[in-house]
Parts: structure tokens; sequence; C-alpha cells
């Protein structure tokens, strides 16, 4: 017996009106919806392809992206939400998942999440971006802000590592500002001489 297809949730309205370049490849685009429509029917999702109003956006996607396709191909299930929730949400949420990232993390889980974080940021970005979506200053922000949380990530990470080794003393690693502060302001007295 057939399973009932799952209904099409309508696109977020930040996508709605975007000026989506047409494909300088045709046929990476044809070939990027078809992958789509498997790969949604794989994971249980509805049909990224058959939304309305989307076609543009992946025809843009497929046919001048090849990076990008493959991000969106890579992960299903975060394109769509990407699709239906924005990319403001999207960004947001990226975000503040690295600022909650305990420091004591393993090494491996911190590195796999800073990979999985650029990668979703980077096709939120990019298609903020490329449909018109966002302004320039909310491109370069959504940047720098992504930088700074990743660096944010594993800088506290490395500090509480190098502190757990006696590598460096920390007055307050059980914080995660604490830690980074801490050695920010060790090392600021030690560049002085004091």
């Amino acid at each position: 017996m057939d399973q009932p297809t799952p209904s099409l949730p309508a696109p977020h309205p930040s996508w709605q009106g975007c000026a989506w370049p047409r494909p300088a490849d045709p046929r990476a685009a044809r070939i990027l919806r078809e992958n789509l429509s498997d790969a949604c029917a794989r994971a249980g999702l509805p049909d990224l392809a058959a939304t309305p109003g989307i076609m543009p956006m992946l025809d843009a996607l497929g046919g001048n992206s090849p990076y990008l396709s493959d991000l969106a191909l890579r992960d299903t299930e975060a394109f769509a939400t990407l699709v239906h929730e924005g990319a403001d949400t999207c960004v947001r949420r990226i975000l503040t998942a690295l600022d909650a990232l305990p420091p004591a993390t393993p090494r491996a889980d911190i590195m796999a999440e800073l990979r999985e974080a650029k990668r979703q940021a980077a096709l939120a970005i990019a298609l903020a971006d490329i449909g018109g979506a966002w302004s320039l200053e909310q491109v370069t922000l959504a940047l720098s802000e992504l930088a700074e949380n990743a660096l944010n990530a594993a800088l506290r990470h490395l500090l509480l590592q190098a502190h757990e080794t006696g590598r460096l003393r920390l007055r307050h690693p059980e914080t995660r500002a604490g830690a980074a502060a801490s050695w920010f302001w060790q090392w600021g007295s030690w560049a002085r001489g004091n």
C-alpha cells in the first residue's frame, strides 16, 4: 500500500519576490530537482521540487552552484527547514547552537558541530544573498556572527582543554565566559610584562 505523500507547506514569505538568477546550466538545474525529489522521498519529506514558488530558487541553485546544490542534497531536512522557515530563523538557530556548545564537548564532536554549522549557514546566507532576500549588510553581519560564534566555541573548548591538561591555569574554568575572559586577562597581563 502506498504511503500518503506529505503535504507541501508553502515556502517562507522571505523567499517570495526574490530575484533569482537564471540557471547558467539548465541541465544541472533539472538534475538538482530530480535528485532533490529522490532525497525528499528517502527522508519522508514533502517534495521540495514540487513546492509551489520554489522552482526559480532551485533552478538558480542547481544551474549556477554545484557547491550549494551539494549542500542542499547533503542535508535535505536542513534545506527543507530553510525553505519553509527562512534564512533569518535558520541562521539564528545555528548561531544559538554554536553559542550553547559546552566547552567540555569532545573535540571530534566540536569539529563536527562546527562543520555542520558552516555548511548550513553557508547555504542559508548564500541563498538569502543570491535571491536578494537580505541586504549586503545583513549578509556581512551573518558571516561575521558565524565566524565569531565558531571561533568562540573552538576557543572555549581549547582553553578548557589546556586548563585540564595543566598547560594553562584559568581562574574560572567552570564558566564558559570565565574561561575565555580569564585567559585573555592573563595573556594581556603577560604581554604588558605584569
